[in-house]
């Protein structure tokens, strides 16, 4: 992995799916050109800081990126690393190397990382982070940050081709809040501090219609009701059209399908 005359000419680039606690929280992208290496993390939440990248220049003797080190199968041993976005440093550390599977410690954090036959990194567990590998590069730029577009007219929003379990919302969630959210692109923040603090509450993700676009957001049902913690208190409850719930574990690659076009939104 580390420093072979291919890595040096040849392009390559991955991407994970990201989860935190079980919850797809976006996409982190790897890539190589030359000795130049680039990790892209983008935030499905968010929009306004839906990205954040580190850019590092190979070179012998200085610590080695941590995920550069994980992207391929890593021989056993310790080598001096460094954290992408933190540049927090420390020793990454290979203590169980078997034909496909590696365990061991990034940083100090105990890890189990999954390869394929090629020795390309397929899935890794980090404390409460596990990144799952995907299919297809993103294209440059902050793909969350406008929304998914809706064809169609209707009262009704689908996903096309339908998901079972997705569900769209009769009413619209009882907000919360006397006053607006600072900031839109805490949802999942919010939402998740509300379950935390209610028992018996869940996390709902989907998607809200903002001037027909479709984002990424969280809410919560609680009692068999939906609760928007980032949303203000309303009189009464009025008809729904603009939240649809996705299945919890197949959200992240819900949002990466509709980014590439495998699905799309239609109002029915």
């Amino acid at each position: 992995m580390f420093f072979g005359s291919v890595a040096f000419v040849l392009l390559s680039q991955a991407r994970y799916l990201f989860e935190l606690d079980g919850v797809p929280v976006g996409t982190v992208e790897l890539s190589l050109q030359g000795d130049q290496y680039r990790y892209t993390s983008q935030h499905v939440y968010r929009r306004k800081r839906s990205e954040q990248s580190d850019e590092f220049k190979l070179v012998k003797g200085r610590p080695v990126p941590e995920g550069y080190w994980l992207w391929h199968k890593p021989e056993s041993g310790c080598v001096d690393g460094i954290a992408e976005l933190t540049n927090a440093t420390g020793k990454l550390c290979a203590d169980e190397v078997g034909a496909r599977e590696v365990k061991g410690t990034t940083l100090g954090k105990a890890f189990t990382a999954r390869y394929d036959a090629t020795g390309e990194l397929e899935a890794l567990e980090l404390g409460k982070s596990r990144f799952t590998r995907s299919t297809k590069p993103l294209e440059a730029g902050q793909p969350y940050e406008k929304g998914f577009a809706i064809e169609g007219k209707g009262k009704r929003l689908e996903l096309e081709p339908p998901v079972e379990g997705a569900r769209g919302l009769g009413a619209m969630p009882r907000g919360t809040r006397k006053t607006p959210l600072a900031e839109a692109d805490v949802c999942l923040d919010v939402a998740s501090a509300y379950v935390a603090e209610h028992p018996g509450a869940r996390l709902a993700l989907g998607l809200v219609v903002e001037k027909n676009r479709a984002y990424p957001h969280a809410w919560v049902v609680t009692e068999g009701r939906d609760v928007d913690p980032s949303a203000k208190q309303a009189k009464k409850s009025v008809p729904n059209t603009a939240y649809l719930e996705l299945p919890k574990e197949q959200a992240g690659a819900l949002y990466v399908e509709l980014l590439e076009g495998k699905r799309k939104l239609v109002w029915k």
